[in-house]
Order: structure tokens, then C-alpha cells, then sequence
């Protein structure tokens, strides 16, 4: 297993994590939010509709960087295939994760400057995931990646998975010649312990 190519997986995965979060904020709807007169505010519309989309907007761009990295690795981490592997899913965890960190990070919503705003001023609620199991689309998208990218290779390529495996022969009966006959079985008084 080659170390270095672990974690020079990983490494380039925390980055595009950032690149992926900073798109997500870009791209993601955000909940409106009114100030009243006297601070508070209330949902312009209060339905989830903006949180479902931008948990929908993670996903896809978390499978998007799943599989261009899984496509990458496969083809540049040939040579370590176990390395490759435990760098996708280590790394792939981090993107995630440091994706979903950059986008809650510089998306947050500002209270303090939301409470000084004037009456009817709209202001937009902070990014986050609502279901944070979607961390693990980017590393389970990048593993199922890497597998149907390494069948499809070997399949093409004529190889299969248990290519230099031999199968142990079974262990046969010996050959009898027809020259050599079987000895009968002994008769039944000549059994000791009769």
C-alpha cells in the first residue's frame, strides 16, 4: 500500500470539498426572511421548499466531485489500488465535510445586522443541511464509482477480478489400472473384536 498516494487523494479532495462549497453557496436557494418593525422577522414564504432544494443542491454537487475524482484516481493511482481506495473514502469524507463547513460557514445569516436592518427588509436565512447523512453521498458515490469504473476496465480489457488466483485442484481418487482389482473385504468372522 502506498501511503502517498492516500494521501495525496485525500489532499486534492479537501480541496475540490472547497471548490464544492463554494458553489453550493453560490448555487443554493436560501430561505427569505421579512424584518418587522421591531426586529423580529417571519418567512416570506414559510414552506421548506428552500432547504430541500438546498440539500438537494449538496448532493449533486458532491456527486459530481465524486465521480470526477473517482474517474481521476482511477486513472492516475492505478498502480495502488488499495491506497486509492482508502484515499477515496477518507478523502471523500472530508470533502463533504469541509464542503458542507465552507458553505454554513460564509453563508451565515448576520443577526445582529438583521435586527438593525429597517422594517421590510428581506434578508436571506444561512445555508445549512437539514439531513447531514448527505455527507456520505461523496464517498459512497466516489467508491461506486471506482467499482463500476474497475469493471467496466476489466471487462474491456478481457482481465477478471480472480486473474492470477488459481482454484486448488480437488483431490481425486487414485487411478485404478484394469490389471489391478480391489481386495474384497474381509469376511465377517475374520473382523477383530468378533
Amino acid at each position: 500500500m502506498s501511503v502517498r498516494a492516500a494521501v495525496w487523494t485525500v489532499w486534492w479532495l479537501v480541496v475540490a470539498g472547497v471548490a464544492a462549497g463554494l458553489v453550493w453557496l453560490l448555487v443554493a436557494p436560501r430561505a427569505k426572511i421579512r424584518i418587522d418593525a421591531d426586529g423580529s422577522g417571519y418567512f416570506v414564504d414559510p414552506s421548506p421548499r428552500e432547504y430541500i432544494h438546498a440539500d438537494l443542491a449538496y448532493t449533486a454537487i458532491c456527486l459530481v466531485v465524486a465521480v470526477g475524482a473517482a474517474v481521476l484516481v482511477r486513472r492516475f493511482v492505478r498502480a495502488h489500488p488499495v491506497s486509492a481506495v482508502a484515499g477515496l473514502a477518507v478523502g471523500g469524507l472530508a470533502a463533504a465535510v469541509t464542503a458542507w463547513l465552507v458553505g454554513r460557514s460564509f453563508g451565515p445569516l448576520d443577526l445582529a445586522a438583521a435586527r438593525r436592518a429597517k422594517a421590510g427588509t428581506i434578508v436571506l436565512d444561512k445555508l445549512d443541511l437539514g439531513a447531514k447523512g448527505l455527507v456520505l453521498a461523496l464517498p459512497v458515490g466516489a467508491l461506486v464509482t471506482w467499482l463500476i469504473v474497475d469493471l467496466v476496465t476489466q471487462r474491456r480489457s478481457g482481465t477478471s477480478v480472480s486473474d492470477g488466483i488459481v482454484p486448488p485442484e480437488p483431490e481425486l481418487a487414485p487411478e485404478l489400472s484394469p490389471d489391478v482389482r480391489p481386495e474384497p473385504p474381509a469376511p465377517p468372522s475374520a473382523r477383530p473384536g468378533q
